[in-house]
């Protein structure tokens, strides 16, 4: 059974299953569009067709958002011309420098709704016995907080020694199973095994997809590999459920891995490389911090001073942030702009 933990605030809803061992097992964040705008799976967008290369049979798209996409081109059909509007349906997320993958699509502009991602995100679990949180709110935030710094770490602790080392690169994600110390002889030999049922609950956690390459310890062969690569065809078949392909392990120890791709990586969720991306994280982390003071402390008033630069984007802001916590929580909020403060930094006072 599924522990399920759902924390809602005005900038972000975050939902987390946590297994029966309480290990988080897959997490999932809803940003409405005003506060991320990028496309998401599935949904339905308008764009301008910019380019069609013929050579490389594909056509090359552009959405408000400022991201790119790409449609295969089909034999026999004409594309639509360069510069012409169109809507397409988003079949893989655009992460880091790559384009989403698109296709043309008859239907009108359809957004996804908190409501739909919930629902959608429930039914790729893929179990039927789920039961909501009884934990008390302070310790689902802890857990969901620690989930996160999980799925941004680097490495990961196997279960009963050694440790897999994760770095995600432009072409694929590299996976190193470490060791580290444990003793292979009094283990029987199955730090392998162990990282790659690990590995496996990491891919769904961190939503990874794509090529994956793991570099595992000591070259098993023969048997051995047969059975390592059977166990974690099976984890992944139980999780990812399709669109998967594991490669026979070389003979230098490394095991390839395709998956195909819907999300991009929970880790590009919070990727900052241009300043509006960073501005918008410290303004996420500023509400969803205000909210869960205001759930803790029913009775406290909250004046919230911004730095010039997040004062700027709070007031672009589509949805009335205040409003809504004003709703849920009473009329106990007010925001400043605050001339001594770094144009990226808020505080929060409480009186």
């Amino acid at each position: 059974m599924l522990e399920l933990i759902k924390e809602t605030t005005p900038v972000e809803t975050r939902f987390l299953a946590l297994d029966d061992q309480e290990r988080p097992v897959s997490l999932h964040i809803f940003r409405p569009p005003s506060i991320d705008a990028r496309v998401k799976w599935g949904e339905v967008h308008p764009c301008i067709l910019t380019r069609i290369d013929y050579a490389q049979s594909a056509a090359f798209v552009a959405f408000a958002s400022e991201e790119t996409g790409y449609f295969n081109l089909q034999k026999g059909r004409k594309p639509p011309p360069e510069g012409a509007k169109l809507n397409v349906e988003i079949v893989s997320e655009s992460w880091a420098e790559k384009s989403a993958r698109v296709k043309p699509s008859e239907h009108p502009v359809s957004l996804l709704t908190q409501n739909d991602d919930f629902e959608t995100w429930c039914s790729s679990l893929g179990q039927a016995d789920v039961r909501l949180s009884e934990r008390p709110f302070a310790e689902q935030c802890a857990i969901i907080d620690s989930a996160l710094e999980e799925v941004l770490s680097e490495t990961i602790t196997v279960r009963g020694g050694g440790a897999i080392h994760l770095e995600q690169t432009r072409a694929f994600l590299s996976v190193d199973v470490d060791s580290n110390g444990r003793d292979l002889k009094k283990a029987g030999g199955s730090i392998n095994a162990d990282a790659l049922d690990e590995l496996a609950r990491q891919i769904v956690l961190r939503r990874s997809g794509g090529l994956i390459v793991v570099d595992l310890v000591g070259a098993p062969k023969g048997q051995k590999a047969d059975a390592l690569r059977a166990r974690f065809q099976s984890a992944l078949q139980s999780s990812v459920r399709s669109g998967n392909e594991v490669l026979p392990i070389s003979r230098l120890g490394l095991l390839e891995v395709s998956l195909r791709r819907r999300y991009r990586p929970l880790s590009d969720l919070f990727c900052a490389e241009r300043q509006q991306d960073t501005v918008r994280e410290r303004l996420i982390t500023c509400f969803v911090d205000l909210t869960r003071r205001a759930h803790l402390c029913r009775t406290d008033v909250f004046e919230i001073g911004l730095g010039g630069l997040l004062y700027e984007t709070f007031r672009a802001l589509d949805i009335d942030v205040i409003s809504t916590l004003s709703e849920n929580y009473g009329s106990r909020f007010s925001v400043e702009k605050r001339s001594e403060l770094n144009a990226e930094t808020y505080k929060i006072i409480t009186k």
